[in-house]
């Protein structure tokens, strides 16, 4: 997962500690999880905060 999605290798974790490793993949893990898709609910309501309009597609 860590290779293919954020770019790294296993010879850039070599020598570092878990906790170390940890620290580096949390900030891009909290991105995954923090992901609202364009068709949600929620992103509507951000949408319309912002006033942004959006158009439905018939």
């Amino acid at each position: 997962v860590i290779k293919s999605n954020l770019g790294w290798r296993f010879k850039d974790f070599k020598g570092m500690s878990f906790e170390e490793i940890e620290a580096k993949f949390a900030q891009f893990w909290k991105r995954i999880e923090d992901f609202t898709l364009m068709g949600s609910k929620e992103e509507a309501e951000r949408a319309k905060r912002k006033g942004i309009i959006l158009e439905k597609e018939q």
